[in-house]
């Protein structure tokens, strides 16, 4: 399991605690309201909004900036109601504002939905644009007339993309990418995104979105057949029945995609550890897995169109997560009904008990794991899923059962700390490797023992601070041949961490 995936999981957990429901796979829209910036708005389409002050493009390349610059263009986003997010994000709701340091550029996106809004006029269609171009189609030039003179004070190479909503209600995404090359740039890419935002809230010209696409149309009709089956709405293109239940509709492919994700320790899928099978309708399946699932949905799976794909990956170890995933063309509203009675079918046949005897045999990375348990909670960790243990929401060691493989890694912020001595550096260090840099001996010298005593092929990388208050990265990486690896890991990763949190000298 992925950093990132694992991140998702905890994050997703808090969020539903707090009564926010997210997406996990990234297609959640989001309905926002900004209020309006003074100064912003520059055209008719603004009534009597005061015209924003005259800004002078800059047509020749500038010295890029860095991280001074950026904390000490702040106040300036603050200004606008942005807040803090890290030492390289400001952000309102789905509007976000970034650095990349080592690269002097600026990344601006954002969000949203607006059931009705402008740029409903221009279903499935996109946007790219640089400063002083006035657009080659009718998005293009739309986006243009509303930004093109805040986006001229930003430097050539600027990008704005913009992608319109596939149908009513679904979400826009706007991208800004800019060099730092002045220190009112970050706000400027912020006033673009903001005043956008406000556009799309704008009720589209009428009749603009009567022409829905016929996949659209079979969509919306789908909706009804799916909320009989006990599915929610969870946006324009999806419905859910649980945080791991998703229908959703692909409307440039003109397809649905399906995915439940579960767990059931000693179900009926566990006899086929470590094994996944793909299906098509009218296929008997050439694995025992394959079998298995093809004799549970042979007949629902029949209906589907010839080109439609089932996977299903059984877990890796006995109460791991168990995978299904369907994909089909769309070509009639009643198909999104069959795809989510082919996973309710595989979900409840995984919830079946295993037949007496049918175990598979652990594979010795399991074994290894499951052994491992005791001594991980011993150092302050638990046990967050089968493959996974967790200190707090950006610390996990983790396992992979197929690769027989151990990862770990961790992020923290310390302002001050003993990391920021080596600001916008890295280092990767190995077992009996020499340190080629300053970090990497400053490192070695601190986590030489535990780093001795990982097998050969284990790597430990650490990323230092971009900009004082930054977040430091650590990551390690072992094969795993014996149970209290997975304990050394942990222990490396909170050595680190302890260093780390010392004051700079």
């Amino acid at each position: 399991m992925e950093p990132d995936l694992l991140t998702g999981i905890a994050v997703g957990a808090a969020l539903v605690c707090a009564a926010v429901v997210v997406l996990v796979l990234g297609r959640a829209s989001r309905r926002r309201s900004l209020a309006s910036v003074a100064g912003l708005a520059g055209s008719a389409a603004f009534g009597g909004a005061q015209p924003p002050p005259t800004i002078e493009p800059r047509r020749s390349a500038a010295r890029r900036l860095g991280g001074a610059e950026w904390i000490a263009a702040g106040p300036s986003l603050e200004a606008l109601g942005l807040a803090k997010l890290d030492a390289e994000t400001y952000w309102s709701r789905s509007l976000f504002v970034s650095i990349d340091v080592k690269e002097a550029t600026l990344q601006g996106r954002l969000e949203g939905a607006s059931d009705g809004g402008a740029f409903e006029a221009f279903l499935g269609a996109s946007a790219a644009l640089q400063p002083g171009q006035g657009g080659s189609t009718a998005l293009e030039r739309f986006v243009a007339g509303e930004v093109g003179q805040l986006l001229g004070a930003l430097p050539p190479a600027t990008r704005l993309t913009l992608k319109a909503p596939e149908m009513p209600g679904d979400k826009h995404v706007i991208l800004v990418e800019a060099p730092f090359c002045s220190p009112d740039g970050p706000s400027v890419v912020a006033r673009v995104l903001m005043h956008l935002d406000e556009v799309a809230l704008r009720p589209a010209a009428a009749g603009a979105a009567a022409n829905l696409p016929p996949i659209v149309r079979a969509w919306r009709e789908a909706g009804a057949s799916l909320e009989a089956i006990g599915l929610r709405k969870l946006d324009a293109e999806t419905y859910m029945r649980h945080m791991g239940f998703y229908v959703s509709v692909d409307v440039p492919r003109a397809s649905l995609w399906g995915r439940a994700e579960g767990s059931c320790a000693g179900g009926s899928l566990e006899p086929f550890l470590g094994t996944e099978a793909e299906l098509q309708p009218g296929e008997q399946g050439r694995s025992d897995l394959a079998r298995f699932v093809a004799g549970e949905v042979r007949e629902i799976l029949g209906a589907l169109p010839r080109a439609a794909r089932l996977t299903v990956k059984a877990p890796e170890m006995p109460g791991d997560k168990h995978l299904i995933e369907l994909t089909t063309p769309f070509t009639s509203p009643d198909q999104a009904a069959l795809v989510a009675r082919v996973l309710l079918a595989l979900e409840e046949a995984s919830s079946r008990p295993a037949p007496a005897g049918a175990a598979a045999p652990l594979p010795p990375s399991a074994a290894m794991w499951l052994a491992a348990g005791p001594s991980l909670e011993a150092l302050g960790l638990r046990k967050l899923d089968a493959e996974t243990y967790m200190a707090r929401m950006d610390f996990f060691v983790n396992v992979d059962v197929r690769a027989a493989a151990v990862t770990g890694w961790l992020e923290g912020s310390t302002p001050g700390g003993a990391l920021e001595q080596f600001l916008g550096k890295d280092a990767e260090l190995r077992p009996g490797g020499g340190a080629r840099s300053e970090l990497a001996h400053f490192v070695a010298g601190q986590v030489a023992e535990l780093l001795g005593a990982l097998p050969r092929g284990a790597s430990v990388t650490v990323k230092a601070p971009e900009i004082p208050g930054d977040k430091y990265k650590m990551r390690v990486e072992t094969p795993f041949s014996a149970p209290e690896q997975a304990a050394t890991v942990a222990r490396l990763l909170l050595r680190l961490d302890e260093i780390a949190r010392q004051p700079a000298r």
